[in-house]
């Protein structure tokens, strides 16, 4: 058992090690091919409603830029990682008084926004998932007097 996980982590180091390297050879010699990509991603809010039915709030579409490899390098998420979660929702609850409901997931955290109506959920790993204050008058953004 003990030499499988071994096996199993330096196999994964392997590919971890010659991913990087064909990554760095691409970035180096345009003959190699291009290292770079980029997916176009919509970002879109799923807020839940009373009656049980959610409203969809969609953003502009950004460009978003990504690496051609296995895994992430260079800062930047693997192409394909990108496009799978380029039109994931972002879930939301309602916030009462500054209190958010019971948690639905252990892994999410939650971000003191308590001057807003709505949360979301944070995800540390990724940059574009921060707290976002919703603009005043768009569909996102409500008041506590309202």
């Amino acid at each position: 058992m003990k030499r499988l996980l071994v096996a199993a982590v330096l196999l994964l180091g392997i590919l971890y090690a010659s991913d990087y390297l064909f990554a760095i050879i691409r970035k180096h010699n345009p003959k190699a091919g291009q290292p770079f990509g980029t997916v176009t991603v919509q970002h879109y809010y799923s807020i839940p409603h009373k009656d049980g039915k959610a409203e969809l709030v969609f953003q502009d579409p950004q460009t978003q830029a990504c690496v051609r490899s296995l895994f992430p390098h260079f800062g930047y998420t693997p192409c394909w990682y990108a496009r799978r979660e380029s039109h994931t929702p972002i879930p939301m609850d309602i916030v009462v008084n500054g209190i958010p409901p019971a948690p639905r997931c252990v892994t999410n955290k939650y971000v003191d926004i308590s001057h807003l109506m709505y949360y979301r959920p944070v995800n540390d790993d990724d940059p574009s998932r921060k707290a976002v204050a919703a603009a005043p008058g768009s569909l996102a953004h409500t008041s506590r007097e309202n």
